[in-house]
C-alpha cells in the first residue's frame, strides 16, 4: 500500500472509531455558552455558583444507541440543586419587648441572629461536643447589653460599674444568681408543640428589669457545657458557657430604668 494511500486509510478508520462526545460535556458546554444579557450576566433560573455545583455525571453514549434513538437520559433532580444537600442551618429569631413595670406596652423589636463559630468555644463547638459526647449540656441563657460604661445592670446594687444583663435557667435560690445583681432567674428552654405549624423549634423565653437608661446593643445565647458524665440538671456544673447565638442590632432598642424587657428567642434548624 503506498504512503498516501495509508494515511487515507487510517484517517477513514479513525473518523469511524472516533469516541462520541459525551452527554455530560455537551451539558457542560451548553452550560458555558448559556444566554447572556446585554451586561454580559447569565440570564434566566437560580444562579448556582461553580465552586459549589457538584460536577457533571459523565454519560458514555455509542453511535449505534444514538441512531436507534439513543438510551433514556431523563434524570431527577435530586442531586440537591433545590438546596436540600447544603447542611445544616441553624437559625434564631428574638422578639425583645419592652414594657413599663405596670405592663403598659412600650417598643416591640424582632431580628434574626447568627450562630457563633468561632473555634473551640462558639455554637458549631458547642453542638459538635454534645453530639459526640464530650460533654452534656448544661443551662441555657441569655445575655443583653449595651455601650461600655452604659451598659443596662449593675455589678452590685450600690456599684456604678455597669454591666450586662442575665438571664438564666438557675433557680433564684442558687448561689450565683442569688450574689449577682445583674443575673436573673426564669429563663425556659422548650421545645415547640410537635404537632403545631412549627414543630421541633427550641424557645428560649425570659424577662428582666433594667437597672440603668440605655440602649440594647448586642444580645447573645450561651448554653453551658458540663463534663459527659454530669447530668444537665446538676446546678453545681463548673463548665463554661459558650456563646451559641449572637447579634450586634442594626436598630438599638433604647430602655429605661426599671422597665422590664421581654425576650423570646426561637432556635430552628434546617
Amino acid at each position: 500500500m503506498h504512503g498516501w494511500e495509508r494515511r487515507t486509510y487510517e484517517q477513514e478508520i479513525g473518523r469511524r472509531h472516533r469516541p462520541a462526545l459525551s452527554v455530560g460535556a455537551i451539558a457542560v458546554i451548553a452550560f458555558a455558552l448559556g444566554a447572556r444579557s446585554s451586561d454580559g450576566r447569565a440570564t434566566g433560573g437560580d444562579t448556582i455558583a461553580l465552586e459549589d455545583a457538584a460536577p457533571p455525571e459523565v454519560v458514555r453514549v455509542d453511535a449505534g444507541e444514538i441512531a436507534d434513538g439513543g438510551p433514556d437520559l431523563v434524570r431527577s433532580d435530586a442531586d440537591g440543586r433545590d438546596g436540600s444537600n447544603e447542611g445544616v442551618r441553624v437559625h434564631g429569631h428574638w422578639i425583645i419587648e419592652v414594657t413599663e413595670p405596670d405592663g403598659r406596652f412600650v417598643s416591640r423589636n424582632e431580628f434574626d441572629n447568627d450562630l457563633v463559630t468561632q473555634f473551640g468555644v462558639g455554637g458549631r463547638t458547642t453542638l459538635v461536643k454534645i453530639l459526640a459526647r464530650e460533654n452534656s449540656a448544661g443551662f441555657w441563657r441569655v445575655d443583653l447589653t449595651g455601650p461600655d460604661g452604659a451598659k443596662p445592670c449593675n455589678v452590685t446594687a450600690v456599684s456604678n460599674v455597669t454591666v450586662e444583663c442575665r438571664i438564666t435557667e438557675l433557680p433564684a435560690s442558687h448561689n450565683f444568681v442569688t450574689n449577682g445583681y445583674y443575673t436573673f432567674s426564669g429563663l425556659t428552654a422548650e421545645r415547640s408543640d410537635p404537632l403545631g405549624s412549627n414543630p421541633d423549634e427550641l424557645v428560649l423565653t425570659g424577662s428582666v428589669a433594667v437597672q440603668n437608661s440605655t440602649d440594647i446593643t448586642e444580645v447573645n445565647t450561651k448554653l453551658q457545657l458540663c463534663p459527659a458524665d454530669q447530668a444537665p440538671e446538676d446546678l453545681f456544673c463548673t463548665g463554661p458557657q459558650n456563646r451559641f447565638t449572637e447579634k450586634t442590632l442594626d436598630s438599638a432598642v433604647p430602655v429605661l430604668a426599671n422597665q422590664v424587657v421581654n425576650v423570646t428567642v426561637i432556635l430552628s434548624f434546617s
